[in-house]
């Protein structure tokens, strides 16, 4: 039995029945360690250590002679806690990598979904727990497959997608928004919980910033980039193509100016390449604080125009006002249905004693309105339709007496100006093939008149 463990062929003189409870190799220290004890008189010790490789333990040996054999062993010893430790590092690795390997996974799951948006050509993703994963493909919402997601391994998976400051931030305000690169693709994302569940809706960008002409700029939306100061709105509901539109006005500005350029945004959309222009892209969480710190300290930055996201509050709408009068040109987005409606909502935004200064402030800087929509097109595709306000010393004036209501008139009059209403763009673009006839009747929103019109 000793022979086949590896204990050796002890000799009678060390026999005893204690002796034949020893199995294991004497390489396994542990084992040695278990059965120690049974070799009780320092003789038995010290000849089953030099059989076995172990060396002399005891640290005074009985013999001289020993100590040779007891020096062989210490070193195969620390060869043997060398190995252990080699041992159990590759544990300790394989442990450490085992959730590597399924957050790997776990991050090829949920990015499977954006890549199927990417192939099908979807504007949008829509990710809920419990319920179906969803593209949206020309307005209309499809499905990726027909299992429901499950809230637990859909909360993994979006919090693969999240760094330690987005997953704490998104823990604290059930609320986030971040740009994401998957396959040379760029989404913009928002994180948000529904019902106590989570949610990610993630937009598609293109990676190409469009032409002007591709998105069907009107002659006055040519010239206006061309201004060096003043404030230019792009409003419209969320998905209408707001930053597309400021995207590709900036564009132009690039290739056409040598100027400095600040982007304020959350999160960044188009990634802009310096072309006769500076471009500077500041994403709020991670440069700047916020809109309103980012303005506070932009103007330090000795830019030329400047881009805000959103203006979302009065700190930020004011630091906009005041960089387009101290000879910025700014551009900025709101979610205002009309030119009109955009101009209320700023002065709404600040209390009933500020909003004399405002009216005079806005009637002062701001150089356009330009309202839009997304229609479904003739043949496939959308089609962007919109009301374009020019601020003319008209406007102007009524935006100072606060004579908002009387801006519709005002567009519907402005046409020399480059002003244009909504049913009067969606009749150019019924008459161009590029809108049914019935969809620009079904999106005026209008009088008989004006549907007779179209």
């Amino acid at each position: 039995m000793l022979a086949q463990s590896g204990w050796g062929d002890l000799p009678s003189t060390l026999g005893s029945p204690s002796f034949a409870s020893v199995s294991g190799s004497p390489r396994d220290f542990a084992c040695w360690q278990n059965n120690a004890p049974a070799f009780k008189s320092p003789r038995k010790q010290n000849y089953l250590l030099a059989q076995s490789g172990w060396g002399d333990l005891n640290p005074r040996p009985h013999r001289p002679e020993r100590c040779a054999l007891a020096s062989c062993a210490t070193a195969r010893y620390a060869d043997y806690k060398a190995n252990c430790s080699k041992n159990q590092d590759m544990l300790k690795l394989r442990a450490r990598n085992q959730p590597f390997l399924n957050l790997k996974l776990i991050m090829k799951q949920i990015k499977s979904y954006f890549e199927y948006a990417i192939e099908k050509k979807a504007s949008d993703l829509h990710l809920v727990a419990e319920e179906l994963p969803l593209i949206r493909i020309h307005g209309n919402l499809e499905e990726i497959e027909d299992k429901k997601l499950p809230l637990a391994e859909l909360k993994e998976q979006i919090f693969t997608l999240l760094n330690k400051d987005q997953e704490e931030k998104f823990t604290e305000e059930k609320e986030l928004d971040f740009g994401l690169e998957i396959g040379g693709n760029r989404f913009r994302i928002n994180v948000h919980q529904q019902e106590g569940k989570i949610g990610l809706a993630a937009r598609l960008i293109p990676t190409e910033i469009p032409a002007p002409k591709d998105l069907g700029f009107s002659p006055i939306m040519y010239e206006l980039p061309k201004m060096l100061d003043g404030l230019i709105l792009v409003t419209g509901p969320t998905g209408c193509g707001k930053s597309t539109t400021v995207a590709s006005m900036l564009e132009m500005i690039n290739e056409e100016r040598k100027t400095h350029i600040v982007t304020i945004e959350d999160p960044i959309e188009f990634a802009f390449e310096d072309k006769k222009s500076l471009i500077e892209q500041r994403e709020v969480g991670r440069d700047t604080k916020s809109f309103h710190e980012a303005l506070k300290r932009v103007l330090r930055q000795d830019p030329n125009v400047i881009f805000v996201g959103e203006m979302r509050d009065p700190e930020t709408i004011s630091a906009a006002l005041t960089a387009a009068e101290t000879g910025h040109l700014v551009f900025s987005t709101l979610h205002t249905p009309s030119a009109a409606e955009s101009v209320e909502r700023i002065v709404d935004v600040f209390e009933g004693y500020k909003q004399k200064q405002i009216l005079v402030q806005l009637a002062s800087v701001l150089r356009a309105v330009i309202s839009q929509q997304l229609v479904p097109g003739k043949k496939s595709g959308l089609v962007a339709v919109r009301e374009i306000l020019i601020n003319t010393p008209a406007v102007a004036n009524l935006i100072r007496e606060n004579k908002i209501a009387q801006i519709p008139s005002a567009i519907q009059t402005g046409a020399k100006d480059g002003m244009i209403t909504l049913s009067n763009d969606l009749a150019d673009l019924v008459k161009q093939g590029l809108v049914d006839e019935e969809t620009a009747k079904r999106r005026t929103g209008e009088s008989g008149s004006r549907k007779k019109y179209i």
